[in-house]
């Protein structure tokens, strides 16, 4: 009984593995079509094979995002390209070719505000802290964590003083390391999950003081523009600008980063 069902566990295994495979490889496949039509000047096909593979796969992937961006760009739809850079960002913040296609997407929407200026230590502390992509904080934090582990257990197995404080003192910090990193993975998957942004889809919206149509007009948003969303209310959403401005827009303009 029990080798009857080892096998039926091993048989279930490997098929698993042929599941996995035969989804990889059909994954690939549609990739490289894409690819081709993009290659080929085609880009609306190549933006439904895009938006269908994530459809399907329902996986977030910095590679279709961004290509997808590159795809609605070369259709000149704007706003769209904005939406995927923007999401393909939110997996890999500092990647140069992705700002660099942002910015120049970013030049061609209507609406361009001064920002509310950040202060210095706040602006390199956030760049710091998205130098790295939260999942290699998080490694690192566990790469600290049994560095530190080795380090105690030579202190606790090894008689040698000198050994022994090296070691303590080794482990601490690798401790203290560990820490820092968790915790900056940590903050940015936070902050990731907190920040909630759209993209405006509407060729031109009008931002109102309450969440109803008859309120009082504040100011007007076009296409493209990213706004951050502080608070959802039936079909509306409230909204800022980076310039700091905030107002109330209906939730069917813009579409969630």
């Amino acid at each position: 009984m029990q080798k009857t069902v080892k096998i039926f566990g091993v048989l279930y295994f490997l098929l698993i593995l042929l599941f996995n495979a035969s989804a990889q490889e059909e994954i690939d496949q549609q990739i490289k079509e894409a690819e081709t039509y993009y290659a080929e000047g085609k880009y609306q096909q190549a933006v439904q094979v895009y938006e269908n593979l994530l459809k399907s796969t329902g996986k977030e992937s910095f590679g279709v995002y961004f290509n997808l961006g590159n795809a609605y760009f070369k259709s000149n739809d704007i706003p769209a390209a904005i939406l995927n850079y923007e999401r393909a960002r939110k997996i890999k913040p500092q990647d140069e070719d992705l700002l660099f296609n942002l910015e120049i997407a970013n030049q061609q929407v209507v609406d361009q505000f001064d920002a509310v200026p950040e202060l210095g230590i706040d602006q390199w502390y956030r760049s710091f802290l998205f130098g790295l992509s939260s999942n290699t904080w998080a490694f690192l934090s566990a790469v600290f964590f049994s560095l530190m582990l080795f380090f105690f257990g030579l202190f606790l197995y090894k008689s040698e003083v000198n050994i022994k404080r090296s070691s303590l003192l080794g482990g601490v910090l690798l401790l203290i390391f560990s820490a820092l990193t968790f915790m900056f993975a940590s903050q940015q998957k936070e902050y990731i999950v907190d920040n909630i942004e759209a993209v405006v889809f509407a060729p031109n919206v009008t931002a109102t003081s309450a969440p109803n149509q008859k309120s009082t007009s504040l100011f007007v948003l076009h296409e493209g523009t990213k706004v951050q969303v502080i608070e959802e209310k039936e079909n509306w959403v409230r909204i800022k600008i980076s310039d700091g401005n905030i107002g109330w827009l209906e939730a069917n303009k813009v579409e969630m980063i």
